[in-house]
């Protein structure tokens, strides 16, 4: 028996291009997810959804920040401190990652970054999420 065709009705399909550099956005925690990278190391995922401004409601940031890496850490370091947590109690030897549920949903401000696509590559330019800081810090203004 031979497999039916699957359509899709593909007239309404949006293609992002990335979030313009340096625009301020709100966003707010949407992922925060323990687990191990593709060379065994202990990794957090961080998806940062766009609240505002409002032309780039609902995009995404991400972001794997390795455990075992310093300078990695300090990625998390700073998002940890825009979201509101006491660097004297992060900056210890033991510090426990808080649970999905204790972030999820909590809102910081991030500064969009662009990260050129490599020479080759089938992806295109990417924004990233850089400078977390309160969500204070938002006025509304994009770039």
């Amino acid at each position: 028996m031979a497999n039916k065709p699957v359509t899709v009705d593909m007239s309404g399909a949006k293609s992002f291009e990335p979030v313009p550099d340096r625009t301020k956005c709100l966003v707010a925690v949407s992922k925060w997810e323990v687990g191990t990278s593709q060379s065994g190391n202990p990794k957090l995922h961080v998806e940062l959804t766009v609240l505002e401004p409002e032309k780039y409601a609902s995009r995404k940031f991400f972001d794997d920040i390795n455990l075992d890496n310093d300078n990695t850490k300090g990625r998390l370091m700073d998002l940890l401190l825009a979201l509101g947590y006491e660097e004297k109690k992060v900056r210890v030897a033991n510090f426990a990652l808080p649970e999905e549920d204790a972030v999820e949903g909590q809102q910081l401000c991030v500064t969009s970054r662009i990260v050129k696509a490599k020479e080759g590559s089938e992806f295109g330019d990417k924004s990233v999420a850089s400078k977390p800081r309160a969500a204070e810090f938002y006025k509304g203004e994009g770039a």
